[in-house]
């Protein structure tokens, strides 16, 4: 009685993982169908030779550097979360302008060490922050300062880096 019950679980667990065998399979395949689907739509609204530049902080500066970049018509993206990154663009450049020194650096840092993003602009708000900034060797630290001054150095920097000059 015992042996008999024995071979009815293994053929209960044999069967068991024989359908999870092929519910893996099946799920496989429709996410590999899935993400065919996006990756067609992302080619199809933004070519790799495009280049797409980041934008963080939401202030005088970067309303008025979006207005430059859509005059211009470049592709920029506006990002508050480091997790809204897509890792499919192939980015120009990182413009972190925020009025808060931490999300900068933050921001900053992550873009560079981990998307190996090196072309980076960032808004200094604190002298005493300075030291910091220069530790990262990002491409242009800016003092917080006179708005008109700091909008023509992003601007100068977007072209640059849309033209691989940076």
């Amino acid at each position: 009685m015992t042996l008999m019950l024995f071979f009815f679980i293994m053929l209960f667990l044999i069967f068991i993982y024989r359908i999870m065998d092929k519910l893996d399979k099946f799920l496989e395949n429709e996410l590999s169908l899935s993400n065919g689907f996006l990756s067609e739509e992302y080619s199809h609204n933004n070519s790799p030779s495009q280049k797409v530049i980041l934008i963080f902080g939401d202030n005088k500066l970067t309303r008025r550097v979006k207005a430059y970049c859509n005059s211009q018509e470049y592709i920029f993206e506006e990002i508050t979360e480091i997790n809204q990154i897509n890792s499919d663009y192939k980015y120009a450049c990182l413009l972190a302008l925020s009025n808060n020194d931490v999300d900068n650096l933050t921001i900053s840092s992550i873009i560079l060490k981990v998307y190996c993003i090196s072309c980076i602009i960032a808004l200094c708000n604190n002298q005493s922050n300075l030291k910091i900034y220069n530790e990262f060797n990002f491409e242009k630290v800016l003092f917080n300062g006179e708005i008109d001054g700091l909008y023509d150095i992003a601007k100068e920097f977007i072209q640059n880096a849309i033209k691989n000059k940076v």
